[in-house]
């Protein structure tokens, strides 16, 4: 029965820890990064958007931002699959 449930967590970490990024706020935190890199940005508007420009905007995840872009710079949809991959396989683990 462990065989039957490791298993099932191997095909669970290759369907969904290897399943291509849908999310489009992926490119918002890479681009942040970027700029965060770069220079910090006015942080307390949102730049970004063309509907709410000049908003207040807490930057609250400015770390997986530049996470996301070194990744991305370190080996581009590849690692961030990787990484990803691997936070599924290590909470899989966990929950073991």
């Amino acid at each position: 029965m462990e065989l039957v449930a490791l298993a099932l967590v191997g095909v669970a970490v290759l369907l969904h820890g290897l399943r291509p990024i849908i999310d489009l706020d992926l490119w918002w935190h890479m681009r942040l990064g970027e700029l965060l890199l770069q220079g910090e940005p006015d942080t307390s508007v949102e730049v970004f958007s063309h509907t709410h420009a000049g908003v207040p905007w807490p930057w609250k995840d400015w770390g997986t931002a530049i996470l996301f872009h070194g990744l991305w710079r370190l080996g581009g949809p590849a690692a961030i699959l990787g990484f990803k991959a691997v936070l599924f396989a290590s909470t899989a683990v966990l929950l073991w």
